[in-house]
């Protein structure tokens, strides 16, 4: 075949893939044109499906990764008032649409088993039951059902963002690499937003921190603790992984911006999860002081360059995780009260089977903004699932952490200290729906696969 002929081949399979997905996109457009006033978002959409689709699955789930640490940004579908995950109507995040792109090119890829396979496996089985169960639940018994399954539709395209992933990704230590990767950009973006706006004296990508006077940072994820939690654990993964997965050239470059970015997020949760993720996994492993005391005075020399060039930032920071176990005053004693309120809400019924999901923001008003009505946020992940689906729920979420718990004793105690980073972060900020938890639902199903078998997903994945 000519080079011309081969051109004209290679464009016309561009076009139609384009066609596959500018369609749908277009009548959705057109449907919600008149009542959304979104017709030029939908157009923009359009025209970028048209890039996206000739970069195919290699490079879109990668970017799907990226996508993770963007969760400020979303297209509003519908009616919306209150705090996170609480309001009605749906929001669709980069990471929503960028699965649907990257699901659509898979299938027309010839990928459309792997993507099936991968669903069958019995974690997903298990977490897609959790899912229906939840909707169910929340039908029965949640204030406004409508407002419990707009978060249950964000919950269920993370399932598909987690099969995706473990789908198409080559490895595990290719999956860690692009964790680390995309979480340094996200922690180098933040610190250059808050530096431009310090220089231009306005408030860009920081939220007030009213316990302190400070400025939290968040960048572009949705709020100050969501940006703290994620970089908690991308950097656990980077210290905790092997040389040849993430390359102390790698490490020694990811780790400053992410430790600053993590201080400057005002996050004591993810300072104090990264803490104990570190330390139970140092004890465990084999050799791991190695590692983690190079770190430790590393994240020292940052944390003291940074306050002494910056006293006015510094001061918050010292403020705030000054008081690292304080629950009896601020934020720590709001998160607590909440906490209360929700196990008083909590009758036999709900114990078994739940109150509906997302659900305690339907039935208390946040105490900081009682002057807005702003709906309460639970935000501890434990008692979330609990509050919201009971014991039943919470059952099918741990058989389904079992089936993918890994096998030889290594990984095991790598995954216990990942399990802590994130159980302890999520005390401050659920991202249970978001696509960065899923995004480990995916690695957990790659590391086991590949400590089962020793097989990838190499072949498929580098179309």
């Amino acid at each position: 075949m000519s080079a011309a002929r081969a051109a004209r081949a290679d464009g016309g399979r561009v076009g139609t893939r384009a066609a596959w997905i500018i369609a749908p996109i277009g009548a959705c457009g057109i449907g919600l044109a008149a009542a959304q006033g979104v017709a030029i978002a939908f157009a923009a959409g359009a025209a970028l499906a048209v890039l996206l689709v000739s970069l195919g699955t290699r490079t879109l789930v990668r970017a799907l990764v990226a996508s993770t640490y963007v969760t400020r940004p979303r297209l509003q579908i519908g009616h919306s008032s209150g705090a996170i995950g609480v309001r009605g109507g749906l929001h669709l995040l980069p990471e929503h649409l960028l699965v649907a792109v990257t699901c659509v090119v898979a299938v027309m890829n010839g990928q459309g088993h792997r993507l099936l396979r991968a669903a069958q496996r019995p974690t997903m089985i298990l977490l897609g039951a959790y899912i229906v169960y939840a909707a169910g639940i929340s039908t029965l018994y949640s204030p406004s059902p409508s407002r419990s399954l707009a978060v249950i539709g964000w919950l269920g395209l993370s399932w598909v963002v987690a099969v995706v992933i473990a789908a198409l990704f080559d490895s595990a230590p290719a999956l860690e690499r692009q964790i680390v990767i995309w979480g340094v950009v996200a922690a180098v973006v933040a610190i250059a937003l808050f530096a431009t706006g310090r220089l231009t004296g306005h408030d860009l990508a920081v939220q007030p921190e009213p316990n302190t006077g400070g400025r939290a940072l968040f960048g572009l994820a949705y709020e100050a603790n969501i940006l703290g939690s994620t970089l908690s654990l991308a950097a656990f993964i980077a210290i905790t992984a092997r040389r040849h997965v993430i390359s102390r050239r790698l490490l020694s470059l990811a780790l400053p911006p992410m430790f600053l970015a993590i201080v400057l997020s005002l996050t004591r949760a993810a300072v104090l999860g990264l803490l104990i993720g570190l330390v139970l996994w140092t004890f465990l492993a084999h050799g791991a002081w190695g590692r983690v005391l190079p770190v430790a005075a590393l994240s020292f020399a940052v944390a003291v360059g940074a306050a002494a060039m910056f006293p006015s930032i510094a001061r918050p920071a010292e403020q705030k995780f000054g008081e690292l176990f304080n629950i009896q005053s601020g934020t720590g004693r709001n998160r607590v009260d909440k906490w209360n309120a929700a196990l008083g809400d909590m009758d036999v019924r709900a114990w078994i089977f739940g109150s509906g999901f997302n659900s305690f923001g339907q039935r208390h008003v946040e105490p900081t903004l009682t002057a807005i009505g702003a709906p309460g946020y639970l935000g501890n992940v434990g008692l979330e699932v609990l509050y919201d689906t009971g014991l039943v729920g919470s059952a099918l979420l741990g058989l389904a952490l079992r089936a993918v718990w890994p096998r030889d004793r290594a990984r095991r105690r790598r995954a216990l200290g990942l399990l802590a980073v994130f159980l302890v972060t999520s005390t401050a900020t659920s991202t249970f729906w978001f696509g960065s938890t899923w995004t480990l639902v995916a690695l957990a199903l790659l590391s086991r696969a590949s400590s089962s078998t020793g097989r990838t997903n190499q072949p498929d994945a580098s179309r």
